[in-house]
């Protein structure tokens, strides 16, 4: 529903005027002050409701059906902007009485619409889902698909706030479906920010960054910054939910520079309330406190300005309606400066009573913020309490975690037996969180070289708990088993991590488990056997670099096929390299635009320092992504094993 800005609107909007200045009937004056109405739509709302009003008045006068029709629906669309709802209900049910009196389904329909979007304003959902329904079944009859779209959307909106978020997915992926057909790319990215915020209530937060980042791509491309600043502002959201402050700064301030550019007084409220909240999380309570100052400072303009506006409305209607007087009213000189005098008593009037309301309401306003002062003075006492109390169990948590981590180091094969089994190798890992979900894996088991990296489900906490449990079984599989054959080992290790986590498929459930690099060497060192869940392996031979690609599935259920692991036999010679690694280093953002640093710079770089001794591979792999991650969160577990033949 939203609109852009369009630059030949003043354009249109000035042809329309001197065709106003031209035109002698009233019924044409009326549809031509509700066309104009229509090209200011929510961009100058105040011009809309001014020119919608005079179109309203006039066809009054003229018993004029249609122009009063549009006349009250274009008011009442404009309410929705502007936050006056119950004057929006009152002008789309006297917009509806007209459709019905004239027996105008299509009226009937569009006013729907209006009344459902009020409604969900209001907070009255259910009201609005019976206008939504409505609407869907009469578009659905009418064939008209674009109409049914918006109807759907509007629809999963109620089930949205009605905080049923899977029925809102659900009815929501419809009208992605239909616009997808229609090609509205302007809908479709609508669509996909709401469905953004849904994910975002489910706790999906990767699907959330999903389809908002989805949303935005289109909204840039379309130049419409408004829905660019909302999308940008629900990143910024979700990555501060997630713990990735730097990355949601980013966002934060795209939408901010975007709410300057549109005038988004509410947008860059929303944007300067994050900002604060992300620097409270970063202990920063300098910039915390500026934000927090520059919000209340733009609040109270706000409201400065909304009692002004009102005001302003006022002089706009009385002088739209004064001109009306002279042309059709006053037959005589004596009766025009009788009138006139009258509407500039009632005009004083009416200012000097919405100046001393308005007064009143600031005095009030100013009242209740000195109590939520005082409140908060208290509040704080009590805050720096519980905050102590909270940093005591943070000190207990982390050293837990320490603790953990000292058990998890303690399991991952030592430098000792590395260099043992592979004396011509590395081992980059660098983990996310104080412990990992990624691990490395060594073992020599009847005559074979086994080497393995492994990204479990998550990373800190969760994450470590899955490398422990893939650690077990890969010991049981190979050290205790005799098991060499990489596929049948993964084919192993999937049976027994879907037993122990239960795992049978079914919606909703866990779909914990992890992706895989598996390599076995023949004593003779001429070949080497690959088997990959998700994850590949590369060889580089004369500096030319082979991908051998591991199957599309992971280590654990998934919404596909479990078929077996396919088993790749490479042959090697001596002063190859062989590349093993998980997806945290491709994954991290950097650089000068904050991008991912992906996997073609990764193999430009090992190209490039190939003929180098493999620590020093391993030095510069550590110092280019700490060069190119810069101050932004490292955002998952890294691990990088390369090994010389």
């Amino acid at each position: 529903m939203f609109q852009l800005q369009l630059p030949f609107v003043n354009a249109q909007v000035d042809s329309l005027l001197n065709e106003l200045k031209q035109e002698k009937t009233d019924t044409g004056k009326a549809l031509l002050h509700i066309n104009i109405a229509r090209h200011y739509g929510w961009n100058m709302t105040d011009s809309a409701i001014a020119h919608a009003t005079i179109a309203r008045n006039i066809s009054k006068k003229s018993n004029f059906d249609k122009g009063l029709f549009l006349s009250y629906f274009s008011l009442s669309e404009s309410r929705y902007v502007t936050g006056e709802y119950g004057k929006g209900l009152s002008e789309a049910k006297e917009a509806l009485n007209i459709a019905r009196k004239n027996k105008r389904e299509d009226w009937e329909i569009k006013t729907y619409g209006s009344l459902g979007l009020l409604y969900l304003q209001t907070k009255k959902y259910k009201e609005a889902k019976e206008y939504f329904e409505l609407l869907v079944s009469m578009q659905s009859k009418n064939k008209n698909e674009a109409g049914l779209s918006t109807a759907i959307n509007n629809l999963a909106n109620c089930y949205f706030y009605l905080k049923d978020y899977s029925k809102s997915i659900e009815i929501r992926k419809k009208a992605i479906v239909i616009r997808k057909k229609l090609n509205n790319e302007n809908a479709l990215g609508d669509s996909y920010n709401d469905i953004g915020e849904t994910y975002f209530q489910l706790g999906m937060l990767d699907s959330s960054i999903y389809y908002l980042k989805k949303c935005l791509e289109i909204k840039e491309r379309l130049h419409d910054d408004e829905m660019a600043a909302l999308s940008s502002i629900n990143l910024g959201i979700v990555y501060l939910k997630k713990g990735n402050i730097a990355i949601a700064k980013q966002y934060l301030n795209k939408s901010y520079f975007l709410a300057l550019k549109i005038k988004s007084k509410s947008y860059q409220l929303e944007v300067l309330k994050e900002l604060a909240n992300a620097a409270r999380l970063e202990k920063n309570s300098k910039d915390e406190a500026e934000f927090l100052r520059i919000f209340v400072a733009l609040k109270d303009s706000v409201y400065s300005e909304e009692n002004q506006k009102q005001i302003n409305q006022l002089q706009t209607e009385f002088d739209t309606e004064k001109k009306e007087l002279k042309i059709k009213s006053l037959q005589t000189e004596q009766k025009q400066q009788q009138i006139i005098m009258e509407e500039e008593k009632k005009r004083s009037n009416i200012i000097v009573i919405f100046s001393i309301s308005g007064f009143i309401l600031l005095i009030s306003f100013l009242l209740v913020i000195n109590n939520r002062f005082r409140v908060t003075i208290r509040q704080n006492v009590i805050i720096d309490k519980q905050r102590l109390i909270v940093e005591e169990k943070n000190k207990d948590i982390t050293d837990s975690i320490n603790y953990a981590k000292r058990i998890q180091e303690a399991i991952l094969p030592s430098k000792d037996i590395k260099y043992k089994i592979f004396p011509n190798a590395f081992v980059f890992f660098q983990p996310k969180d104080i412990v990992s979900g990624d691990f490395y894996w060594f073992a020599e088991k009847n005559g074979k070289r086994i080497i393995a990296a492994v990204d479990c489900t998550g990373h800190g906490v969760p994450g470590a708990f899955m490398s422990m449990i893939g650690n077990a079984f890969l010991n049981e599989i190979i050290n205790e088993k005799g098991t060499t054959t990489p596929s049948i080992i993964l084919d192993k290790l999937r049976e027994k991590i879907i037993f122990s986590l239960k795992q049978t498929g079914a919606q909703g459930e866990n779909k914990d488990g992890m992706d895989i690099s598996l390599l076995s060497f023949d004593s003779d060192n001429k070949r080497v056997e690959f088997a990959g869940a998700n994850n590949p392996l590369w060889k580089i031979t004369n500096k030319k670099i082979e991908e051998i690609k591991g199957d599309k599935q992971p280590i654990g259920i998934f919404s596909g096929e479990l078929i077996p692991f396919n088993n790749h036999t490479v042959e090697i010679q001596k002063g190859d390299a062989l590349y093993i690694f998980t997806d945290g280093y491709a994954d991290q953002f950097g650089g000068e635009n904050g991008k991912k640093f992906k996997y073609k710079q990764i193999q430009a770089m090992l190209l490039d320092i190939n003929d180098k001794s493999m620590s020093k591979q391993e030095d510069y792999l550590n110092k280019s992504i700490n060069d190119w991650k810069g101050k932004l969160e490292q955002v998952d577990d890294i691990l990088i094993i390369g090994i010389r033949v």
